[in-house]
């Protein structure tokens, strides 16, 4: 086999080679961009429902918290909500603690009185527990959008 016989071999079989990846990068390409631009969209794209104002407090070693919360808006006027607004919730058993998820570095507020922006699973019902025992389920979840200091100290 001569020398430009060996070279034209090596050359098809990069060419190959190429197009092999080619295909393969073509075809994942689609996929690829499709999970990205979900994950990023619905992230994005999703408003807070909910507003709550109290103290951010340290629950053990890494969670935070929202105690003596009072929830300034539900809905899609969270967003705008202001501290200690009246939410037409008066009927409603609000729960007094909130646990943060994702707050991302807040911990430097803690002791100090904020508002939470986020989302959040909980629901406000019509009827209040006619027993407060009953109502001291475990605190809900909010995931954190947002935390805006109201003042330097929760009292």
């Amino acid at each position: 086999m001569t020398s430009e016989n060996r070279r034209l071999r090596l050359q098809e079989s990069a060419i190959r080679n190429w197009r092999v990846f080619a295909v393969a990068v073509v075809c994942a390409a689609p996929a690829f961009v499709a999970a990205q631009g979900t994950s990023r969209s619905s992230a994005t794209t999703e408003k807070p429902n909910v507003a709550i104002s109290g103290c951010l407090m340290r629950q053990g070693y890494a969670t935070l918290v929202l105690g003596d919360a009072h929830v300034d808006a539900v809905g899609a006027t969270a967003d705008r909500a202001q501290p200690g607004a009246e939410n037409g919730l008066k009927d409603v058993k609000v729960p007094a603690k909130w646990v943060l998820e994702n707050a991302g570095a807040i911990t430097q507020h803690v002791g100090e009185k904020v508002q939470v922006l986020g989302r959040t699973e909980w629901t406000a019902g019509k009827e209040r527990p006619a027993d407060d025992d009953a109502a001291a389920a475990a605190a809900p979840h909010v995931d954190v959008t947002s935390v805006k200091v109201i003042a330097s100290t929760c009292s």
